[in-house]
């Protein structure tokens, strides 16, 4: 059975021989086309068909990571990016400004949030829930911008509207069980709401660290695990799974939402234009709708500028006239994990995936 799994393995993501400078690995070390679901489609081919409620084809699960509630910290310094790296002159400036703040320990403007009403608003008026990753930091903490204990009304708003509220982990959580053990409890003593989703800041992501991490901490599921410089399947997958632990030759029990479509990918780390943006958005949309896959679309509550709202509006638009099952990440977690899905994947993928990368 390992040596099947191992198959669908990308070893550069194990040895991390090349990776960004937030320890990321770019997909330009990816052997797999990642605009093409190569393992979902090798898994229809072999009978697998997911059912959704309702008789729906595909699902979509939308999400927002509240990286900013304050508006005066979005008035970032410039950056460009080479080949998905941000560059470090502009990193170094928006550090120093954050570390201004951190060290007075103060606002110094009112709180404003970021949007949430407006995402909110959407999504109650259409029905569609979304699930929506907070920060769980302390003053000091690099990219600190609100405290989980000040926002009550927020929590209330993403509830009201039939949302969830999962965990967005910060810098270092990623690598460590006793950070996202911290933050975990402090978001949960804070929203009053038992914790069961996660995604990390940035998309930071350690194969060999990451899942088993959440395990530790009892999550439920993750979505952390998409590309940030480009959308697509970063492991031929639009479909839950167990993730493989290669080195210990097991399952991990912590159900991966693999992330698909990331507002900033196409126009910040791809350079493309809008146009272009679009026309991605909806090959994506249309190749997981062939394979019964789910579609995860992350927008962030502060990308929404005049051209990012009308972007996001005419998604929302585009995905529900495709009429798709619109869930929660827990409620595709839980809906994977009742139907017995996950079960079936790894049969399949365990009896004969020879001959596909991911």
């Amino acid at each position: 059975m390992a040596k099947i799994w191992e198959a669908f393995i990308n070893a550069n993501e194990c040895d991390k021989t090349i990776v960004d400078i937030y320890d990321r690995v770019p997909n330009s070390v990816n052997s797999n086309n990642i605009f093409v679901p190569n393992v979902s489609q090798f898994l229809i081919g072999k009978g697998f068909k997911p059912e959704y409620p309702g008789g729906k084809k595909f699902a979509v699960a939308i999400s927002h990571d509240v990286d900013i509630l304050e508006k005066d910290d979005v008035q970032m310094a410039p950056t460009k990016h080479f080949g998905g790296v941000k560059s470090a002159a502009g990193l170094l400036i928006n550090e120093l400004r954050n570390s201004v703040k951190r060290a007075s320990g103060k606002k110094t403007k009112s709180f404003i949030p970021w949007d949430m009403k407006e995402f909110a608003g959407i999504e109650k008026k259409y029905k569609i829930p979304a699930t929506y990753y907070f920060l769980s930091l302390l003053p000091g903490e690099t990219d600190f911008n609100y405290h989980v204990k000040e926002i009550a009304h927020i929590f209330e708003m993403v509830k009201n509207a039939g949302g969830e509220i999962g965990l967005h982990g910060g810098h270092e959580a990623y690598a460590s069980a006793n950070k996202i053990a911290q933050e975990k409890k402090l978001l949960e003593d804070a929203c009053g709401v038992k914790l069961v989703g996660y995604r990390n800041h940035y998309l930071r992501f350690d194969r060999n660290t990451t899942w088993r991490a959440l395990e530790t901490n009892g999550f439920f599921y993750d979505t952390t695990y998409g590309d940030p410089h480009s959308p697509g399947f970063r492991n031929g997958m639009c479909h839950p799974f167990f993730p493989y632990d290669i080195k210990t030759k097991s399952f991990i029990p912590v159900i991966e939402i693999p992330l698909i479509y990331m507002d900033k990918s196409p126009t910040r780390y791809m350079n493309i234009d809008e146009a272009h943006a679009w026309t991605l958005f909806c090959d994506l949309v249309e190749k997981v709708k062939a394979v019964n896959g789910v579609f995860t679309f992350l927008w962030h509550n502060n990308f929404m500028n005049k051209k990012q709202h009308a972007f996001y509006v005419r998604a929302v638009e585009h995905l529900r006239s495709l009429d798709p099952w619109f869930a929660t990440g827990n409620e595709i977690a839980k809906h994977y994990s009742e139907k017995n899905y996950l079960e079936e994947i790894k049969t399949i993928l365990s009896d004969g995936a020879h001959g596909n990368r991911a």
